[in-house]
């Protein structure tokens, strides 16, 4: 059974993008030597690297979304390691991202607001009783 797989691609930033694309070609190649089929191919982007990998600062990354059977994809990461061109690899198991549409939250607070309003309004307070509330918390030498 085919699985979905995503693998992401580190080449060197130092690369003409006619390397880029012969390198790219070249491993599209070794995915479907593994009877692999690719979906997607994202265009590739360059970066700068958080940190120097063998002298290189600038990275050129590529994500490859394929199908391939579960037993043949350990053949296919050994293959890319013992491939000199790619820097970094990795090969994650592809999920789909669906949108959520959002509930918009603000016409509920409002309803909430306009219900505590009129509670307010509804219940009268008498200063007097008022005073004489405080006075008694006050008087009492427990805190609570």
């Amino acid at each position: 059974m085919l699985q979905k797989y995503t693998l992401t691609l580190l080449l060197s930033g130092t690369n003409t993008d006619e390397q880029n694309n012969e390198i790219l070609k070249n491993i599209e190649e070794t995915v479907q030597k593994f009877n692999g089929k690719i979906t997607i191919t994202q265009e590739p982007y360059k970066r700068r690297l958080a940190f120097v990998i063998k002298k290189i600062r600038q990275g050129v990354y590529i994500n490859i979304i394929f199908e391939i059977e579960k037993n043949e994809l350990q053949k296919l990461n050994r293959e890319l390691q013992l491939t000199n061109d790619i820097l970094r690899f990795q090969i994650n198991k592809h999920i789909e991202i669906k949108k959520v549409k959002r509930v918009k939250p603000i016409k509920i607070k409002k309803e909430i607001e306009k219900e505590t309003v009129k509670q307010v309004k509804d219940k009268k307070i008498n200063m007097d009783d008022l005073n004489k509330k405080l006075d008694e918390i006050l008087e009492t030498d427990e805190i609570k």
